[in-house]
């Protein structure tokens, strides 16, 4: 019977390889953590790490002193917060109980954003701080602004804003089914729902959004599946990357990868505009829910079981396994009739899936453990990626039609 996979863009690779980390465990035992229960985290350029702990305000780390921020401080708004920010001069944005606060590295200043309790906090490149609060508001370094006093469609306030690396900003919605761009460009508003992107389900709740290195948007939520948008199309994460990519709450990059931190146990990924990894940490189930790189290398994950260090500061992402590997393909360029000669078959299922350059399935055929023919005569001339997916892994070749 033949073995259904999931698609891969043309141009993305996906290693199955996995690493194992082992990690260091900061807890209420060892550290100065007040709960283990931490919601999220951003980090300075001096490597001071802020943490948003679960009713408790935010903690800071220098890496040898805990510091706890909560209602006890002065001007600090309250103990349940909901985001936490570094701006590009290092001062410190909170998101709590409807209000939001700054910290300067002495002293913290509330601030009224002129549109309502505020939930989420981001930065874009120009260093301007966005709040999603009933609706959208931008602190230019002076004075707030009021971009759009509610939603444009007219439903529930935002949950999450993200910046992407046009300096559009992306929203979420509390319980909505819905996504929108705000162009600061053009000051306009593109929305999209089960209208205009069929992948979107009104069963699904999208809560968390995100943007890679190569400024893919991605969005998660409470549904089966994870969505990208590559500035074109929507798509499903999973196929993109080949791998269970589910309940993502953060993604940070470092030297051009994009890292994604996963909870309920879904873990930690990489992908390098190439290439996708998943690992397997030590401890192996780790509730992430926000993930940062020191300036050495050395990965922090913030968690609901307290905080994590990554030991080793080379984290690497692994190549994609070429075909050439196990078998050989001709001729290649071919007019449309190529061969499949396997070296070694150790596999008891596979299949050639053939995707074309925007990541479309044209092409699907079991495989015997010996020769096959792959028929791509009714495909036009041009360059595709045949994807060999077996019981023993996944390998990739591109190919050329003429």
């Amino acid at each position: 019977m033949k073995t259904i996979f999931t698609f891969l863009f043309a141009i993305v690779l996906f290693s199955s390889q996995a690493q194992v980390l082992n990690t260091i465990k900061y807890d209420t035992t060892n550290s100065g953590l007040p709960d283990n229960s931490i919601w999220g985290m951003d980090i300075t350029s001096g490597d001071v790490l802020w943490l948003n702990v679960f009713g408790q305000g935010v903690v800071s780390f220098n890496g040898t002193t805990w510091t706890q921020y909560n209602t006890s401080t002065v001007n600090f708004p309250g103990n349940y917060v909901d985001d936490v920010v570094v701006d590009n001069s290092n001062n410190v944005w909170v998101a709590a109980q409807g209000l939001v606060a700054k910290f300067n590295g002495v002293s913290w200043a509330t601030m009224n954003t002129g549109n309502g309790l505020t939930d989420c906090l981001s930065k874009d490149a120009s260093g301007n701080i966005w709040a999603s609060d009933n609706g959208l508001s931008k602190y230019n370094g002076t004075a707030w602004s009021m971009i759009a006093a509610s939603h444009p469609s007219g439903t529930s306030g935002p949950q999450e804003v993200v910046v992407d690396q046009n300096n559009n900003v992306w929203l979420t919605y509390i319980g909505e089914t819905d996504v929108t761009m705000y162009s600061q460009t053009t000051s306009t508003w593109t929305h999209y729902d089960t209208s205009n992107v069929s992948l979107f389900s009104p069963q699904w709740w999208y809560t968390d959004i995100e943007v890679t290195h190569d400024n893919k948007i991605i969005v998660a939520g409470n549904g089966d599946s994870t969505l990208y948008f590559n500035g074109t199309t929507w798509g499903l994460l999973d196929q993109l990357s080949g791998q269970n990519m589910s309940v993502i709450k953060d993604v940070t990059v470092r030297n051009n990868v994009s890292w994604f931190g996963m909870c309920n146990g879904f873990g930690l990924g990489s992908y390098n505009g190439t290439a996708w990894k998943k690992y397997t940490t030590n401890p192996s189930y780790i509730p992430m829910m926000g993930i940062r790189f020191d300036s050495q290398g050395y990965l922090w994950m913030a968690t609901l079981d307290g905080l994590y260090k990554v030991t080793t500061n080379t984290l690497d992402v692994n190549d994609p396994n070429s075909l050439n590997d196990v078998a050989l393909l001709y001729p290649n360029p071919s007019d449309g009739i190529m061969i499949l000669k396997f070296i070694s078959a150790n596999f008891q299922k596979a299949e050639a899936l053939v995707f074309d350059v925007s990541g479309k399935q044209v092409y699907a055929s079991g495989l015997e453990p010996a020769e096959n023919e792959l028929d791509l005569t009714h495909l036009p001339a041009g360059v595709y990626t045949l994807n060999m997916r077996t019981d023993n892994g996944s390998y990739f070749q591109k190919i050329v039609l003429h």
